[in-house]
């Protein structure tokens, strides 16, 4: 489970920044505009390093990675607001992708 939870969180860091989407609903944080999309995909991350940090041997690595996802969030968030809601589009699909992949792994 800590390999898997370490590599989601690496691999998540990654965006795949594609061209445009839809902004579906939108909150604004601290005059900052964030769609649905970009909400759901950083509270889910923020659960998955919860996990990670549950984890013993985690915790040299998760230091590096919340830097890491720190910086991409504020890449997202520079974004006009279609690419940032397709961008987390992206990383939601991302990490339903290896949670699925995890299950099936457990399973085995």
């Amino acid at each position: 489970m800590k390999h898997y939870l370490v590599r989601l969180l690496k691999t998540t860091t990654v965006f795949g920044m594609v061209s445009l989407g839809l902004v579906t609903t939108a909150q604004a944080v601290d005059g900052v505009v964030i769609p649905k999309a970009c909400q759901q995909f950083f509270a889910q991350v923020d659960d998955v390093v919860s996990q990670a940090e549950q984890q013993p041997g985690t915790h040299l690595e998760l230091a590096q990675i919340r830097a890491d996802l720190s910086a991409s969030k504020a890449e997202i968030l520079k974004l006009e607001p279609a690419l940032q809601a397709k961008s987390c589009h992206v990383g939601l699909t991302r990490l339903s992708q290896n949670n699925q992949l995890a299950s099936r792994n457990s399973n085995s």
